[in-house]
């Protein structure tokens, strides 16, 4: 039989807010992306990704999971 049962303090995760990017922080992203791809078709979607992120709100997994689809 159990008399008493310990009690657990709750867990507290602060986590710091993601902030979009500045509008330079914004242009110097989608001019490097020809620089990491080669291939012009991978430059095409990275760079819609990249669009699709910025004026959806989408996290990086959700917008490949959700761009698969169409």
């Amino acid at each position: 039989m159990i008399d008493h049962v310990l009690k657990l303090s709750p867990i507290k995760v602060t986590e710091p807010p993601t902030l979009p990017l500045t509008k330079a922080q914004y242009a110097k992203l989608l001019k490097s992306i020809p620089n990491e791809f080669r291939s012009p078709d991978k430059v095409k979607r990275v760079h819609a990704l990249i669009r699709l992120m910025r004026y959806s709100g989408l996290a990086i997994q959700d917008a490949v999971l959700d761009s698969m689809w169409v």
